[in-house]
């Protein structure tokens, strides 16, 4: 930058800042000047009036001046002004509303109720009138004919069957020395005792007719061995160490003839295989036990046959 640059930069702001300076007096030369009052000085002993007094004051010579107070402007008791000590004036009348008189004349005749013509009050419909009519006498029944009409009987409730104590009877049948007794033997034993094989069960089972004609199991021979089943097509690949007798009373034969044949038919399936009756006690059936289980049967059948 040339030295005549330089120059007329700082000549311009001088300027500014001069136009500047002359603009700030003349604002100052146009605002009014505050006017400062000076105090009164009291005189020695004189008492300062407040200024909220100064206010009442005030207030109590605009009720003087007011019209219709009936107060003159000499005089400056509470009573007279309306004021009292704390400068609260009294509450103002409300005259009364002036109305317009021809407002109030079209009010009152827009008010005005008009007149109520009489009419007859709405009555519901006439109901017509029903005669009741006397009952027809009924025809007199003579007391015989009542006493002589037949009385239907009540059936008797049929009586609940009698429920009849189940006996069960059993034997095993296990070989003399222990050891397992061959499937094919034990099937031939079972066939020429005339049992019969019941595919229901898998089983060998005595089967006879009941009363009905219908065939029912006497008494039932199945392997020790779970789940007890005698089937003749497993004959040569089958072994057990014994069988289990089982007699169910009531059957489809007197109980004491069904106990004498399930007691023949475990003796010779015994023999058959060389093999021994036990009881349910794993005792050696003797003829003493064995007369001991017929007296039980008797006695069954007489409470239940």
């Amino acid at each position: 930058m040339s030295s005549l640059h330089l120059s007329l930069l700082i000549l311009a702001i001088a300027v500014l800042i001069a136009l500047y300076l002359i603009g700030r007096h003349k604002a100052n030369a146009d605002r009014p000047k505050p006017t400062r009052k000076r105090r009164k000085r009291e005189a020695p002993g004189s008492v300062k009036t407040p200024p909220h007094a100064a206010e009442a004051a005030d207030q109590m010579d605009l009720w003087k001046k007011a019209p219709g107070n009936g107060a003159t402007g000499g005089e400056a008791s509470g009573s007279s002004t309306g004021f009292d000590e704390f400068g609260v004036g009294q509450p103002r009348r409300r005259g009364e509303p002036r109305l317009d008189p021809i407002l109030t004349g079209q009010r009152a005749a827009a008010v005005t109720p008009e007149p109520v013509v009489d009419s007859e009050p709405d009555l519901p419909p006439a109901q017509p009138e029903y005669i009741e009519e006397p009952a027809m006498p009924a025809e007199a029944v003579p007391p015989e004919a009542v006493a002589e009409a037949p009385v239907p009987a009540t059936p008797e409730p049929p009586e609940p069957p009698t429920a009849i104590d189940e006996k069960i009877v059993a034997f095993y049948i296990a070989e003399r020395e222990g050891t397992y007794i061959d499937g094919v033997q034990i099937h031939r034993a079972l066939q020429s005792a005339g049992l019969r094989y019941g595919d229901k069960m898998k089983i060998y089972e005595r089967v006879a007719s009941d009363a009905q004609g219908r065939s029912k199991t006497v008494f039932g021979v199945a392997s020790l061995l779970k789940p007890g089943h005698l089937d003749p097509a497993e004959a040569s690949e089958f072994s057990t160490p014994g069988l289990s007798m089982f007699l169910v009373l009531p059957g489809p034969v007197a109980a004491e003839q069904a106990y004498e044949d399930f007691l023949e038919t475990g003796r010779e399936l015994a023999e058959a295989l060389n093999a021994q009756l036990y009881d349910t006690k794993r005792a050696p059936l003797t003829e003493a036990l064995a007369a001991q289980l017929r007296t039980e049967v008797q006695g069954w059948a007489t409470d239940n046959e």
